[in-house]
C-alpha cells in the first residue's frame, strides 16, 4: 500500500511545482493568515483520484476507500487516508520553498503507513508500522534513526498558533527554553519538520494547535526512526477520524528530549 501513497504523493507534488512556478490565486478561509489558494484544491483532487484508481487495480471496492482531507474532504472506508494536499500553503503562496505534502493510512483506526513528499528538492520521507523509516533522495533509500543530543545542542522548531491566547502561551514558553537551546526555528511547515526531527536536523518540533492531517504521517515515520509524539501529558497522540476540526498539541523528537522540554510546558 505504501508505493500508492508514494505514487499520489510524488503526482500531486509535481502539479504543486507547476502552480509554484507560474504563481497562484490565493483566497481567504477567515483570517488574512489563514491561505487557501488553488493549489491546495487540485492537488487533493490528484490525491484522491489516483489513490482511487490504484486501489480499484487491486481489487478493493470504491466503498472501502475513505478520505480525510483538509479541504472539506469526508469519506469512511476500511482504507481511511488522511491528507493534507499542501502544508505550508503560506510559505507556498509567498514563494518560500518550504512545503510538503504529508499522507496517511489508517486501517481499524491505526495508523499503518505514512508518506512526507517535500516536491521542490524531490526528497521523499515514508515508514510503514513495524518496518522502520526512510529518506528517499536521488534513488537513494537512507535508513532514519533519530540520535540524541543535549539541549545546549539542540535546534528547536515550532509554530505559532493563530490563537491570541494559545500564541502568549507559547512565547511564555520560548523565552523559558531559548537560553538553553542552540537555536528556534519557526518555518510552518508541521510534516516537514518532524521529518527533519527524524533526520537529526530539528531535535524538538512543537505545535500547540495542528490537525491530524497536519501531523499523522510525519508521527508515524519519526517514532519508526526511534522518536516520539506526545501530548502535553507526556502521552501518545490520541487521533479522532470523526472530528476532522478536532486540534491537537504535540511534541517531538527524541523521548529523552522531549520529556526534559515538557517540563516547561503549562
Amino acid at each position: 500500500m505504501i508505493e500508492v501513497i508514494e505514487k499520489a504523493a510524488r503526482e500531486a507534488g509535481k502539479l504543486l511545482m507547476e502552480y509554484f512556478k507560474k504563481g497562484v490565486n490565493v483566497s481567504y478561509k477567515g483570517a488574512h493568515n489563514d491561505l487557501l489558494t488553488e493549489a491546495d484544491t487540485a492537488s487533493q483532487t490528484k490525491i484522491q483520484q489516483v489513490i482511487t484508481d490504484e486501489l480499484i487495480k487491486k481489487g478493493i471496492d470504491k466503498s472501502e476507500i475513505g478520505f480525510l482531507g483538509e479541504e472539506n474532504l469526508l469519506t469512511q472506508g476500511k482504507y481511511t487516508f488522511i491528507i493534507d494536499p499542501l502544508d505550508g500553503t503560506v510559505n507556498f503562496a509567498s514563494g518560500f520553498k518550504y512545503f510538503c505534502i504529508p499522507i496517511a493510512l489508517f486501517i481499524a483506526n491505526r495508523i499503518t503507513a505514512g508518506v512526507v513528499y517535500n516536491p521542490s528538492e524531490n526528497i521523499l520521507y515514508l515508514a510503514e508500522k513495524g518496518k522502520g523509516a526512510y529518506k528517499i533522495i536521488d534513488n537513494k533509500e537512507i535508513p532514519l534513526k533519530v540520535v540524541r543530543k543535549e539541549l545546549k545542542n539542540s535546534l528547536i522548531s515550532f509554530l505559532l498558533s493563530k490563537n491570541a491566547t494559545v500564541v502568549n502561551r507559547q512565547l511564555e514558553f520560548i523565552s523559558k527554553i531559548y537560553p538553553m537551546v542552540r537555536g528556534l526555528r519557526s518555518t510552518h511547515a508541521t510534516a516537514l519538520d518532524i521529518c527533519l526531527c527524524a533526520e537529526n536536523v530539528f531535535q524538538i518540533s512543537h505545535h500547540s494547535g495542528c490537525s491530524i492531517w497536519d501531523l499523522a504521517a510525519a508521527e508515524l515515520i519519526l517514532q519508526e526512526a526511534g522518536g516520539v509524539v506526545l501530548d502535553k501529558n507526556g502521552d501518545e497522540i490520541q487521533y479522532d477520524l470523526t472530528d476532522p476540526n478536532k486540534k491537537y498539541f504535540y511534541m517531538a523528537g527524541s523521548a529523552e528530549i522531549v520529556a526534559e522540554i515538557l517540563k516547561y510546558v503549562k
